[in-house]
């Protein structure tokens, strides 16, 4: 099962964002997820929130943070990459030329934010982009057809919020109810409050491909070895 580690790209710094993914890779982490920062991250938590809106204040032209995708690519020749971008980001920074920065640096997926309409989405699609799919937990059946349409991964909402399925009160059953209701056949990677070893055994045992981490590294970064040996737990927890 893979690991992916969210990297917070430009915040504090181009050097610690670096720092940050070399560390993420020493503690094994399987896909490194890199943002494209924008002005108003409104579906984002509070810590990722503050740090996507610095970074975007101090190069509003996203040079230094395009720059990035480009500098782990060089240093990590086979590391995997997700790119995470808001579609307010992708418009004002281009269409086109964010699909040559995804393609040129080798990006695997994009992780689509805050689409009006499937106008940029398609565009992604049909330059051979793949593009993942959101699903609450609560399983909207527009969310799904919209995903079996797609051409990327499923990112599924890990834990209820609130309001689930009738008779689905667990991620075990929301990933069933999907691969045998459903059909659906692309890869389910499960995020948003996963943190610890227990977190990435119930993904594993529920039958998912992958588990998102966020903050729970970025709270770790003025602590290398101890953001390493975080990882490495997790991906012990993984493996198991």
């Amino acid at each position: 099962m893979d690991i992916i580690c969210y990297l917070s790209n430009g915040y504090p710094t181009h050097e610690k964002t670096l720092e940050n993914a070399a560390n993420y890779v020493r503690g094994g982490c399987d896909i490194i997820e890199v943002d494209l920062p924008t002005s108003n991250p409104f579906l984002d938590n509070e810590l990722i929130q503050n740090r996507m809106i610095k970074s975007y204040a101090k190069d509003p032209e996203l040079t230094s943070q395009a720059q990035t995708f480009f500098d782990l690519r060089k240093k990590f020749p086979q590391q995997r990459l997700f790119a995470l971008c808001y579609e307010a980001t992708i418009i004002s920074f281009g269409v086109e030329n964010f699909r040559a920065l995804v393609q040129d640096a080798a990006v695997e997926a994009v992780i689509l934010v805050g689409p009006k309409d499937n106008t940029v989405k398609n565009q992604l699609i049909a330059s051979g982009i793949r593009v993942a799919s959101f699903i609450p937990f609560d399983l909207p059946e527009k969310e799904i057809q919209l995903a079996k349409e797609s051409n990327g991964f499923v990112y599924l909402q890990a834990k209820s919020s609130g309001e689930t399925r009738p008779g689905i009160d667990t991620l075990k059953k929301a990933i069933a109810y999907l691969r045998d209701t459903a059909a659906i056949t692309q890869k389910i990677y499960c995020g948003m409050g996963i943190a610890t070893p227990e977190d990435i055994k119930m993904v594993k045992e529920a039958g998912g491909d992958g588990a998102f981490i966020g903050s729970g590294l970025l709270k770790k970064e003025d602590d290398p070895a101890q953001m390493v040996e975080y990882l490495q737990r997790l991906k012990n927890a993984a493996r198991k």
